[in-house]
């Protein structure tokens, strides 16, 4: 009789025990391409404008790099911080002035970028492509520290220092029966995180996102209910560093893993990503005072990518 159910267990699709395995990278790909046919099926026309733009920069000079650059940095002044046309533009030319003809840029290129928000980030984390019709990045970085992560469906994640939380809104795309708490400390990033669910629908389910405003020392998630806690390229802005490793290590659970991706002095000798860098033997030892035991390592880029268990 046993034998006789393992048969018939054999048999049955993969499918039905996806709950508990890691989404495959043919799967992976599929999800995020019905996320940008979404993205262009209901931004048609500011998708048709952003290309127009796109055209005129390059005939200006501006190529697909300093295009996702710019576009970057005018997303992160119009949508996040919520300054002005007037300011944006202002801050263009002061930043960029000897490095672009920053003066050919106009209001008008400022909304149409704007209102294409969504898929600026998704060019900016290196998913999409930077030049029209703006496709899928087979080879991106990202996939491999998605793998590194090892993420199953009926896991409690939460991402720390979430940023613009395009991360954690990539990983919601993917499964919708993942439960996410999207930290950040920033009040206008939380915003414009909510705005961005808002405006996802069809690809997320919502009621399983939830957005935590940290603090400087906490990071104000219930304790032992994380099954992975992931902080990106954030740990060496941590104020409280001390404080901050003892609250994610109260909010997972006992078997909960810690992972960081962070850049350190050693990937970034020049301090081009940030001057506040540590080098990795410094975060290794201030993670594992406050608990932690590193578990596995991989370089991905000129990020480190770490797993930290309970020790």
């Amino acid at each position: 009789m046993i034998r006789l159910i393992l048969i018939i267990l054999s048999c049955l699709p993969v499918s039905v025990f996806a709950q508990n395995q890691q989404i495959s990278h043919q799967e992976l790909l599929e999800r995020l391409a019905i996320y940008r046919s979404e993205l262009l099926r209901t931004n048609s026309k500011s998708v048709s404008d952003l290309k127009q733009v796109e055209r005129e920069w390059e005939g200006i000079g501006i190529g697909p790099r300093k295009f996702a650059v710019l576009a970057r940095d005018i997303v992160h002044m119009k949508e996040a911080s919520r300054l002005p046309n007037y300011y944006v533009l202002k801050n263009i030319v002061k930043v960029y002035g000897n490095y672009i003809p920053a003066e050919e840029i106009t209001e008008s290129d400022v909304e149409v970028i704007a209102a294409n928000y969504q898929l600026i980030d998704l060019i900016t984390v290196d998913v999409l492509g930077e030049k029209p019709p703006y496709v899928l990045n087979k080879n991106t970085q990202l996939y491999k520290e998605l793998a590194f992560y090892g993420i199953e469906a009926s896991e409690r994640i939460a991402e720390i220092g979430a940023g613009n939380g395009t991360f954690s809104l990539i990983l919601a795309v993917l499964n919708k029966d993942l439960r996410i708490a999207v930290n950040e400390l920033d009040k206008k990033y939380l915003e414009y995180i909510d705005r961005k669910l808002s405006a996802s629908r069809e690809s997320l389910a919502r009621e399983k996102i939830t957005v935590v405003r940290g603090s400087k020392k906490s990071v104000e998630l219930t304790e032992g209910s994380y099954d992975k806690i992931i902080v990106r390229n954030s740990f060496h802005h941590f104020k409280r560093q001390d404080a901050m490793l003892q609250s994610i290590q109260a909010a997972l659970t006992p078997e909960g893993l810690l992972y960081v991706n962070e850049p350190v002095q050693e990937t970034d000798p020049y301090g081009e990503v940030c001057d506040e860098l540590m080098k990795r033997r410094e975060v290794i030892a201030a993670i594992e005072a406050n608990g932690f035991r590193l578990a596995g390592e991989e370089r991905v880029g000129d990020r480190v990518l770490m797993r930290y268990t309970k020790s």
